[in-house]
């Protein structure tokens, strides 16, 4: 340990001296021309590169945005092509931004469309629910008039036809059989009853003999027979007749259903066929106008669907068309543009790499909204990337950072405004500025259930929000997971790295230390932390004041992992060892006592690993007694303090760990002030070397 504090500071008085020996400023190679206009990050995986190949528009809270300074050092065909290309994204995003609305207004223009359409469409419809309805009335007027037909028919045929009079001669020409039988000698008994059997009786007479008397009954017979069937024929033409007047009105009955269906109404059949007639005619004439007028609204609509799509539908298109005409040709452009620019680049160097020409330079910073967000700006000098093609010295270049103060928040914000800079004197330049346009802020994730090593907002909607049984993975660690619920949660900052700590890992040397890095979002319930660890291990939770505590945990033997019961994801330590956590900070008490000097500690009742136990313990200063609560695990407590045992990740249930007193951090060994006295000394002794330094150069001036 004391090796590495005297190597820091040797190496601090070598960077001192380093910096006192440059004060005197030299013409340099690559003077400042200007700030780039784009904002830059440093890469993922290596946060002291700035990464050059894609410009962000965003940065996260405490993060710093690298705007690179460039020369003017014999690049002016660079500067040219710079600005080219920043023309060129310039008309890019114009003509982007004016397809984009073209899209728009087509895409409104489209909906326009499909409602005259849908109106057309519509009044369509009309139209042939009217015509049905103009066809369900000429209908009932057809059968109305069917009808009157058949009624007149019938009257007609019932005025020609005398029913009585043929009745009347079939009685006579049954009765004159009956007497011409009755001569053929015929009882009267057995004369007969039908005009049928009357001619079958003659018959059989005619068959004795051919005499007068048995002529005039045949004759008699079939003259009954004939006027029989006169009087049939008539009845059933005029029953026919009849029959078919029936059939007729409800053929009429039937034809006004079908209108009433047509025309959801409700009309009532007539009653005789004349009202039926002029009631066939009403509704002739209703549907007739109905009719007429659908007609209109139909090719009304059509009218205004064909004329919009002629001319509003196709200007748009034509807009649509001619945008996107300038967008492909914009495209192309900015992409020329940005070749001949990393041509440029790749011929010549454009950036700042010396610090005489950076030196002394003035900074001035003027936001018109969320400079509360800015944390510092400065003039730093980073490698970046990609830097292939340039030599050593020329991958490290100065940059103007603006870095975002720290901030736990799931908002984002907005940072504009202006930085300008200039330099007088050796190698001086006129002001130059940058124009900055930021979004301050967390990305959203890129999986809705993976917690990134960098912070990202988890928001509503985004797939979490809204699940009882949520399952988070953890991108720095596959075998690792929370599992909580989601219900109402809104959105949530998360984060979650597996980040060495160097500051604890000192402190135990033999063991070997696996970290879980939480950003202490806290969830609106508790969860489920599951961590990965071998059987046999130890865990321990690392407090907000970097100091490790026992939490309360269960192992998993099936999942071979500590499972934790918390609402916050916070950071834990997973060693291979018992540590001695003395560093631990003494208990809280509550009213009835203050904490003690002296005394022995109370009993501890049968506990199982994890639990809460609560020591009571005597408190002479007062008289009274304190309560402690305890997690259960290892670890010592200082001035009174308090051993608890460890009960180890696969100890039985139902131990009582051994309690005792232990000795305060007061009465260690002052190793740490030993340590102070000597970096005292040679920071001392750095000093007296710079001034050595650099007073002759001082008078000289």
């Amino acid at each position: 340990m004391m090796k590495k504090w005297i190597s820091l500071l040797t190496a601090g008085c070598l960077t001192l001296g380093m910096t006192a020996t440059a004060f005197a400023a030299s013409d340099v190679k690559y003077p400042v021309g200007s700030i780039s206009s784009d904002a830059y990050a440093v890469d993922e995986d290596d946060s002291s590169i700035v990464d050059l190949s894609q410009p962000v528009y965003e940065i996260a809270y405490g993060k710093t945005a690298y705007y690179p300074l460039y020369n003017l050092g014999g690049n002016e065909s660079l500067v040219e092509a710079k600005e080219a290309w920043d023309l060129a994204r310039e008309e890019l995003s114009a003509a982007e931004t004016a397809y984009q609305t073209a899209l728009g207004a087509l895409s409104d223009a489209e909906v326009r469309l499909t409602e005259l359409e849908n109106d057309a469409d519509d009044a369509k419809d009309v139209y042939t629910r009217a015509q049905n309805v103009k066809n369900a009335a000429d209908a009932v007027a057809a059968k109305a008039a069917d009808w009157q037909k058949a009624v007149d028919s019938y009257d007609s045929l019932e005025a020609s036809t005398d029913i009585p009079a043929l009745q009347k001669a079939v009685t006579q020409k049954q009765a004159a059989y009956k007497t011409a039988a009755i001569a053929a000698g015929i009882k009267e008994t057995d004369v007969a009853a039908t005009p049928e059997a009357a001619v079958a009786q003659a018959g059989a007479l005619a068959v004795l003999g051919a005499s007068q008397v048995i002529q005039d009954a045949v004759t008699a017979a079939n003259e009954w027979k004939t006027a029989s069937d006169d009087l049939n024929t008539a009845q059933t033409k005029l029953n026919d007749a009849k029959a078919l007047v029936s059939t007729k009105k409800s053929l009429y009955e039937s034809a006004v259903s079908s209108y009433n269906s047509a025309a959801s109404s409700s009309v009532i059949a007539a009653s005789t066929p004349t009202s039926a007639a002029s009631q066939a005619a009403s509704l002739q004439q209703s549907a007739s106008s109905a009719l007429s007028s659908a007609e209109a609204r139909k090719n009304t609509a059509q009218g205004a669907y064909n004329g919009y799509k002629a001319n509003e539908y196709a200007a748009a298109l034509s807009t649509k068309d001619s945008a996107y005409a300038r967008y492909t040709t914009a495209q192309a452009a900015e992409t020329k543009a940005h070749d001949e620019y990393t041509n440029a680049l790749n011929n010549d160097y454009p950036y700042v790499n010396e610090y005489d020409a950076v030196r002394s330079a003035r900074i001035k910073k003027s936001w018109d909204i969320g400079g509360s967000l800015v944390d510092d700006v400065e003039i730093v000098k980073k490698r970046f990337t990609p830097s292939d093609a340039y030599t050593a010295s020329e991958r490290y270049i100065y940059f103007l950072a603006i870095t975002m103060k720290e901030k736990t928040s799931a908002s984002t914000h907005d940072l504009s405004g202006t930085v300008k800079l200039s330099k007088s004197g050796s190698n001086g330049f006129d002001e130059i500025r940058v124009d900055v346009n930021l979004e301050v802020g967390y990305a959203s994730p890129t999986d809705d259930n993976m917690i990134p090593e960098t912070p990202a907002v988890f928001k509503e909607g985004d797939g979490f929000s809204g699940d009882s049984d949520e399952t988070f993975y953890f991108e720095a660690d596959d075998y690792s997971w929370f599992e909580v619920s989601t219900n109402g949660q809104g959105k949530i900052l998360l984060g979650m790295d597996t980040e060495f700590d160097e500051d604890i890992a000192s402190k135990y040397p033999e063991a070997n230390l696996d970290f879980w890095n939480g950003n202490g979002a806290s969830f609106n319930k508790i969860g489920e932390l599951h961590l990965y660890a071998e059987p046999g291990s130890y865990l321990y939770q690392i407090n907000s004041n970097g100091k490790l505590i026992r939490p309360a945990y269960s192992y998993d033997r099936s999942e071979e992992c500590f499972v934790i019961k918390t609402r916050t994801l916070g950071r834990y330590v997973i060693s291979d060892v018992k540590l001695n956590i003395s560093s631990i900070e003494a208990p809280t008490v509550d009213s009835t006592g203050t904490a003690g000097t002296t005394g022995t500690v109370g009993t501890v009742t049968s506990v199982t690993n994890g639990d809460t136990a609560t020591v009571v313990y005597p408190n002479p200063a007062t008289g009274g007694f304190g309560d402690i609560d305890l997690i259960l695990g290892s670890g010592t407590l200082a001035a009174p303090k308090l051993d608890v045992g460890n009960l180890g990740a696969d100890a039985p249930g139902g131990l009582a760990p051994s309690i005792s007193e232990t000795q305060s951090p007061a009465a260690q060994p002052s190793l740490w002030s030993w340590a102070v006295a000597v970096t005292a000394a040679l920071a001392a002794a750095c000093v007296i070397g710079i001034a050595a330094i650099c007073a002759p150069k001082l008078l000289k001036r």
